[in-house]
């Protein structure tokens, strides 16, 4: 099928895509896929209570015919912090609306969280906490079980599991392509290679989501060559739109190189350094105060064969800055978007070793990976609500203490750096808007123009995003490179075909230029930091 981009008109001010467009992706996500999902979810789950099935059934039917929006049916005190959000964006936007006249990305968001309203997600998940609480008081059970029992509760528990062990060439590929991580060559081992390791790793964790035939031969091919052959990078570059690796790698190095200069020195001028004690959550601080080290928020996307592409990259950014980096694990509290990773999921599949579906197929992958989590903690997985949310990135909070009642504390565990994950943390990045490419030229257009620097987290935060492209939205492209992908593919766009990776190192400092009695004046003015231009 093909869809027509031609009902969208330049723009320079975001607006998020709307499903209203007969002939739109967002159209075709909430008439056609999302029901198929439904299906999906009804036949992959035992419930237990014809009343659940039903409601799946008439959820399915509303979205096919353009029903009403109906609201979620929670208690206030069911198990979701953030009751109190989707509270007032389904009032604001969803209300006496129906389906297809509506924001795409909160719709679309929504639906998920109406799917675990009404398979009782939220009242099932107090029942197991409610248990292991007592059987915690009588010394019995533990919280690997409490883990294992809420991802039974998971309704995309199975198409999970699938996507990580059914595919046994995709393992033992993986498997091949991961052994690079342990290689003792010291030949191997010295700096350059590191690095060209790394850039490998970062393509691994792009095109993770989709690890087939021929992406396999291309990994292959790179592999015998070294971390580099011509062949190769001509091979990525068709369908890599957006290649800024590099940048990201410098950003990194000059993040430690700043770290090390301004551990001699009590005059900072890095506004991550003025925030130093509160850019990790309390469980890191007393580590801080020991050893300095750059915090990376690893902001996760998909399960299955692509978080265990995600751990590569993890292991060999560790590699490669082995003694001032750490990495913080953002997933998603609940389940949604079918196969996104969650924090009992994490448990499951990978830090149980002895129930673990997945430790058995890559032992050296999993176990190095425990290690890294448990043993040395130079990873941390946290999950929170906002993740599951229906809001853009802008609404991350600046203050990195932050906590209010609608339990917007997510500012608080963001790193010094982020990286960012998938198609639909992209599309809340630049506020699921389809921009006009003559006027937004890059990530750090959208930041510097349309993030408050004195509210917004990523305004101050150098981020990279690793997206394969599946819906519209997408910045950085110039006017005759749209056109010519028009020619080649109309929908490069949504078919996951083609990637980007792509940074934003724009950040703000607050200086102080004048003090007129107990007023202070402030001058907002844009850093550019040595590696801009790299």
């Amino acid at each position: 099928m093909e869809f027509s981009f031609s009902h969208f008109q330049s723009i320079v001010e975001k607006a998020p895509l709307f499903t209203s467009e007969d002939s739109s992706f967002a159209h075709h996500t909430m008439k056609n896929r999302l029901p198929k999902i439904l299906d999906q979810i009804i036949h992959d789950n035992e419930f237990g209570d014809e009343d659940v099935v039903e409601s799946l059934i008439d959820l399915k039917e509303s979205l096919k015919n353009n029903g009403w929006i109906e609201r979620f049916k929670d208690h206030e005190n069911a198990g979701d912090l953030y009751y109190q959000v989707w509270s007032q964006e389904y009032d604001e936007k969803l209300r006496d609306r129906r389906w297809l006249e509506v924001e795409w990305f909160v719709c679309e968001s929504y639906f998920y969280r109406l799917v675990l309203s009404k398979i009782g997600y939220f009242e099932e998940e107090n029942k197991e906490e409610d248990q292991i609480e007592k059987e915690e008081t009588k010394g019995g059970g533990s919280s690997s079980d409490h883990s294992s029992n809420i991802s039974q509760n998971d309704p995309f528990y199975k198409s999970k599991l699938r996507s990580l062990v059914e595919d046994e060439d995709t393992i033992q590929f993986i498997s091949s392509i991961s052994s690079l991580l342990f290689s003792n060559n010291e030949e191997e081992d010295d700096q350059r290679n590191i690095r060209d390791r790394l850039k490998l790793f970062f393509m691994f964790s792009l095109w993770g989501n989709r690890v087939d035939g021929c992406y396999k031969e291309v990994m292959n091919q790179k592999n015998n060559q070294e971390y580099g052959g011509n062949k190769t990078e001509e091979a990525e570059d068709d369908m890599l739109l957006i290649d800024e690796r590099e940048k990201f790698i410098e950003v990194l190095i000059d993040k430690i190189d700043h770290l090390h200069s301004s551990s001699t020195s009590s005059n900072n001028n890095s506004i991550f350094q003025d925030e130093k004690e509160l850019n990790s959550t309390q469980s890191l601080k007393e580590e801080e105060e020991e050893e300095e080290f750059i915090i990376l928020s690893f902001v996760t996307d998909n399960c299955g064969n692509e978080i265990l592409c995600d751990i590569c990259l993890m292991i060999c950014l560790l590699q490669f800055f082995p003694q001032h980096l750490k990495i913080r694990i953002h997933c998603k509290k609940c389940p949604t978007f079918v196969s996104d990773i969650t924090t009992s999921n994490f448990d499951v599949f990978f830090l149980n070793l002895q129930t673990s579906p997945v430790a058995s197929l890559l032992p050296q992958l999993i176990d190095r990976f425990y290690e890294l989590v448990k043993v040395e903690e130079k990873i941390q997985i946290c999950g929170h609500d906002f993740w599951n949310g229906p809001l853009f990135f802008d609404q991350i909070p600046l203050n990195r203490n932050i906590s209010n009642d609608n339990n917007m504390v997510v500012g608080s565990e963001i790193g010094d750096v982020m990286l960012i994950k998938g198609d639909a943390n992209y599309r809340r990045v630049v506020f699921d808007t389809r921009w006009d490419c003559s006027s937004i030229h890059s990530l750090q257009d959208i930041i510097s123009t349309h993030y408050n620097p004195s509210s917004s987290i990523l305004s101050h935060t150098p981020f990279i995003c690793l997206r394969t492209l599946k819906s519209d939205p997408i910045v950085g492209l110039n006017q005759d490179q749209v056109d010519k992908l028009d020619e080649v593919d109309h929908n490069w766009r949504i078919n996951g075909k083609r990637g980007i990776i792509q940074v934003s190192i724009l950040f703000f400092k607050f200086l102080m230029v004048s003090l007129i009695g107990s007023q202070f004046r402030i001058k907002l003015l844009k850093m550019e930091p040595k590696y801009r231009n790299t």
